[in-house]
């Protein structure tokens, strides 16, 4: 416009963009500017001076605005003009002198405000670029993934104080927790993770996508008051609110085992005919017993197998390495015992020390030392058997720890498809007091049978091509099982097993673990169907208000 019009005394033909935003700056009233708690000065000449050059472009676009041009005719035209060009020629006037004088001030004032950010920024890209070179099989360093990944935490950290302080940003956040978590191993293969793992994931990508528009568009394209990024701000609050729940239900392993054992137990019941009552979709069932009762018990009764499943585990691999053991000594084969060295004198120790000086090795204390060889014990035993004690920090360890022993004892001594019916036990406890089980356990059949052929019906829809003989196989399944149904403990028919194919067991109505041990069931089946009781009872209520979270979130 200036060049088109000539306006007189023009000195430039550039006009920068980063030169006109300086001119915009609010005045202060005591030489002073604060922003994300640092206080910078305004020197008296600049706000003197923005204040000007601020007028002056306000001054142009009130000049131009549409319905004033609207209103131009032939006669107001010239007068229009010649006021416009003296606009510009003041405008142009006080561009060069801010440039000159001003700018390098204010531009020192606005990269300090946009320093955090612009680390960020900086550090998200760097950090983004090396994944992309991960992603395509390049062997890389591991102190540059280190050092990068540091500088992205620490930069990250900072902008999320900012907008906790001077933002919108409310939640608890820990950038590096954040990533550990997700580097948790194979955690998109398992569901109860992926549920609550991938949402996170996928708004940090988000964040970064947002960074990376950012550092293409450049400082002069975002806002220098970082909390008036409105949609970083956002995508920063989401990514945090995400985090905050993934850091609750899987933010250690201890958390991950608890999170993922619940959900193999409410699995259970939801692939079982319990599935509609426990769902409760249509909001006519009654899902309050199986939540409260079912589950808890089902819950403690395969934690206790798991404990029983490890303790044999470990009794087995210390029976095995004994005879491993005995074998090697018979033939022989055993190392012979190392000799101890004599000691040096000190005389010929402090002859032998070199002679540069070293900083003092401060050496650990035994109580540190033991605590170091508990902790390296513990985690060979979680990586060789799994996790014995799942429930830690949701039952009273003094009250209840021996009944956890007690009971995974005395499924030692409990016949397998005994097992099965104590399951089953559970489960169909689970369909009391819904209205449409009127006769209890025989009202049952019919919804089992419905679930089984319904599941079969879906089944179907996968194999379309070999129907024929999937319902061949269901009608031989069908058969094996009403064969084999005689063939059980309650029956007084012991140890019965299919060696090969076993038919996959389904939910029955008619069990009842009491029967098998009718001679002995007071001290073997009902104590033990007692001690689930109670220490489920314990389990749900020790911590009610996290057990009644994770349940909700499973």
């Amino acid at each position: 416009m200036i060049e088109t019009l000539k306006v007189p005394g023009r000195k430039g033909k550039l006009y920068e963009q980063g030169y006109i935003r300086t001119m915009f700056w609010k005045r202060q009233t005591d030489d002073t500017f604060t922003q994300n708690g640092i206080t910078y000065t305004i020197s008296n000449g600049a706000n003197n001076d923005t204040y000007a050059c601020r007028g002056a472009i306000c001054n142009l676009w009130t000049h131009c605005a549409p319905d004033t041009i609207g209103e131009l005719d032939p006669d107001t035209y010239a007068t229009w003009r010649k006021e416009l060009v003296n606009i510009l020629k003041d405008l142009e006037k006080k561009y060069h002198a801010h440039v000159k004088k001003i700018w390098p001030e204010m531009n020192a004032v606005h990269m300090a405000c946009m320093k955090p950010l612009c680390n960020l920024m900086d550090s998200n890209f760097n950090f983004y670029n090396f994944h992309q070179l991960m992603k395509k099989h390049k062997v890389l360093p591991d102190f540059r993934h280190m050092a990068l990944e540091e500088k992205y935490i620490e930069h990250f950290t900072k902008i999320c104080e900012i907008l906790t302080k001077y933002g919108r940003l409310t939640g608890f956040f820990d950038i590096r927790q954040m990533l550990t978590i997700l580097k948790t191993e194979n955690w998109r293969e398992i569901p109860a993770l992926f549920f609550y793992l991938n949402p996170l994931q996928k708004a940090l990508e988000m964040v970064e996508m947002t960074l990376l528009k950012m550092h293409k568009l450049g400082v002069l394209r975002i806002e220098y008051i970082i909390e008036k990024n409105v949609e970083l701000e956002n995508n920063i609050i989401h990514m945090v609110e995400m985090d905050n729940i993934a850091q609750w239900l899987a933010g250690d392993q201890l958390k991950r085992d608890q999170l993922c054992f619940l959900y193999n137990c409410h699995k259970i019941v939801d692939r079982c005919a319990l599935k509609d009552y426990y769902l409760n979709l249509d909001g006519k069932s009654n899902n309050k017993r199986i939540l409260e009762d079912t589950i808890p018990r089902l819950t403690v009764f395969k934690s206790m197998l798991l404990v029983r499943d490890i303790d044999n585990k470990k009794e087995s691999d210390k029976i095995k390495e004994a005879e491993k053991y005995a074998r090697k000594e018979a033939l022989g084969l055993l190392p012979e015992p190392e000799v101890e060295e004599e000691e040096v004198d000190d005389k010929k120790k402090k002859k032998a020390a070199p002679a540069s000086k070293k900083k003092k090795v401060i050496e650990p204390t035994p109580e540190e030392l033991e605590e170091i060889r508990l902790k390296a014990a513990f985690e060979l035993e979680l990586k060789t058997y799994g996790r014995t004690w799942i429930w830690e920090g949701y039952y009273n360890d003094t009250e209840h720890h021996q009944n956890w022993l007690d009971g995974s004892e005395r499924l030692r001594h409990i016949n397998p498809q005994v097992i099965e019916d104590i399951e089953d036990w559970i489960l169909l406890d689970g369909f009391m007091e819904q209205s449409d089980i009127r006769k209890w356990p025989d009202d049952v059949e019919p919804k089992i049978k419905k679930y089984q052929a319904e599941t079969r019906e879906r089944a179907k829809m996968d194999i379309e091509e070999e129907e024929k003989e999937f319902v061949e196989e269901c009608k031989v399944e069908d058969q094996k099982r009403k064969f084999a149904e005689p063939y059980r403990p309650n029956n007084k028919i012991w140890n019965f097993v299919e060696e090969k194919d076993p038919t996959p067991h389904v939910l029955r109505h008619t069990s009842n673990p009491t029967k098998a041990y009718e001679d002995d069931k007071e001290s073997r089946v009902d104590a033990l169907l007692d001690i689930i009781r109670n220490v489920a009872m314990n389990l749900k209520n020790h911590e009610s208000e996290n057990w009644k979270r994770l349940n909700k979130f499973t």
